[in-house]
């Protein structure tokens, strides 16, 4: 298998862990309210106000849909080793996992252990997907 289809497999396998995340926390909130998705990431505490559900699932949804766009780049784009396509899923990877560094893993509401998955799958993307780009220009 060429590096670009290991680099494009790596970000569209990132793109299905958020995509099956995302819906997770949304089937959780359409079954169980605000205390049921917010129950995903470990917390006891119960009697959220209605808001609070409503921006989680807004949060979920958005997710959800950055992770469609990536897994379309993933096979559109980076299947084919197109440069675009690298420099597009970079962007929105790097977006989205500083965003859960800044205001899930810092503040210690999910363990870094556990966001560890979509690192390596992105940190592959991006790693074996430059190295195959780099490949071609320097083979012309």
């Amino acid at each position: 298998m060429s590096l670009q289809r290991i680099g494009a497999g790596a970000f569209l396998l990132w793109a299905l862990l958020h995509i099956f995340g995302s819906a997770f926390i949304l089937i959780q909130l359409s079954s169980g309210g605000a205390d049921a998705a917010f129950a995903v990431y470990g917390t006891s505490t119960t009697g959220f106000p209605a808001i609070s559900g409503s921006v989680l699932g807004y949060m979920s949804f958005l997710l959800l849909g950055i992770s469609v766009a990536v897994g379309f780049v993933a096979v559109t784009f980076n299947w084919h080793n197109s440069k675009t396509g690298l420099a597009i899923n970079i962007a929105i990877v790097v977006v989205v996992e500083l965003g859960l560094i800044g205001f899930l893993i810092l503040p210690d509401h999910l363990k870094f252990v556990e966001a560890l998955p979509g690192f390596v799958l992105a940190g592959l993307g991006v790693i074996v997907g430059g190295i195959a780009c780099n490949k071609e220009t320097e083979n012309g």
